[in-house]
C-alpha cells in the first residue's frame, strides 16, 4: 500500500511540476543593469464563463519585474479555429495611445486583464484563445486554451 501511494505522490508531482513549467516564462528583473539575473513570471489564462476570461501575470521572483512597452497596449490576444487558422486579433482592431510605459510587479504582485470574446458572436465550435503580454521583454508570457461555444 506504502508504494502505491509513493507511487501516486511521484505521479502527482511530476504532474504539477509539468503544469508549472508550462504556464511560466522568464524575463529580465529590474535590478542593476548589469546584471543578467533571471526571474520568474508565472501566465494564467482563466475562463471566468459567458465569454469572458482573465489574463494574470504573477512575479515569482525575489525581486521586482518590470515589463517596458512602446505603446498603451499591455497585452493582444487572438481567437484561432482547431486548425490554426486566425479569425480574429484584439490590435487589428483597437487603438492605442502611443506612448512608452512600464509595469512594476513586486514579488508576489500580479497584473490581470480582462477579454471579453461575446462581442465577437462565433459560431458554435471549438476555438483556441491564446494571450501574450506585448512588452519588450524576450519572453512575452504567451497562454493559450480551448473554448467552446455552445
Amino acid at each position: 500500500m506504502k508504494l502505491i501511494m509513493k507511487r501516486h505522490f511521484s505521479l502527482l508531482l511530476i504532474f504539477l511540476i509539468s503544469v508549472f513549467t508550462i504556464i511560466s516564462c522568464s524575463v529580465n528583473p529590474e535590478i542593476d543593469q548589469s546584471e543578467n539575473t533571471e526571474g520568474e513570471v508565472m501566465s494564467v489564462l482563466n475562463d471566468l464563463g459567458d465569454g469572458t476570461f482573465e489574463y494574470k501575470l504573477t512575479n515569482l521572483n525575489e525581486k521586482e519585474i518590470t515589463f517596458y512597452f512602446t505603446s498603451g497596449q499591455r497585452f493582444d490576444y487572438s481567437v484561432k479555429t482547431k486548425d490554426g487558422k486566425e479569425l480574429f486579433l484584439f490590435s487589428s482592431v483597437a487603438s492605442f495611445i502611443q506612448e512608452t510605459g512600464k509595469e512594476t510587479l513586486k514579488q508576489g504582485e500580479e497584473l490581470a486583464y480582462t477579454i471579453d470574446l461575446k462581442d465577437l458572436h462565433l459560431d458554435k465550435g471549438e476555438y483556441i484563445l491564446e494571450v501574450w503580454l506585448t512588452s519588450t521583454e524576450e519572453e512575452d508570457c504567451r497562454i493559450a486554451m480551448d473554448y467552446n461555444v455552445y
